[in-house]
């Protein structure tokens, strides 16, 4: 992952978001050791489309600021990120294009 020096800041809390998801709590309640395009997270969201895990993502974002503190909370928003990583990824896939091309922010700002 290439990130600006300015955006450096931002790189731990990435890579707790994908520590979370292929080390911690999302792979002892939803990967069972499998790929994650095999968990039955993803699958599901194959399945129903984006709007479960957008749901999850604000239910566990509400449930952090209501009723945690400390590094709870903040695991507990690092989930509700994952889910909205989840619903992003369902929707790349669904691009019309041939590969998934890294967005060029310029270009979009530019429309």
């Amino acid at each position: 992952m290439n990130i600006d020096k300015r955006y450096e800041c931002l790189r731990p809390v990435y890579q707790d978001m994908i520590d979370q998801m292929q080390k911690g709590k999302g792979i002892r309640q939803h990967g069972s050791g499998a790929d994650f395009q095999d968990q039955h997270t993803w699958k599901h969201t194959k399945l129903t489309g984006p709007g479960g895990p957008l749901f999850q993502m604000l239910k566990k974002a509400t449930e952090a600021i209501e009723r945690m503190e400390g590094e709870a909370q903040y695991h507990e928003l690092i989930g509700a990120l994952n889910y909205g990583v989840i619903a992003a990824l369902l929707l790349r896939e669904s691009l019309p294009v041939k590969e998934h091309p890294r967005v060029d922010y310029d270009m979009a700002q530019e429309a």
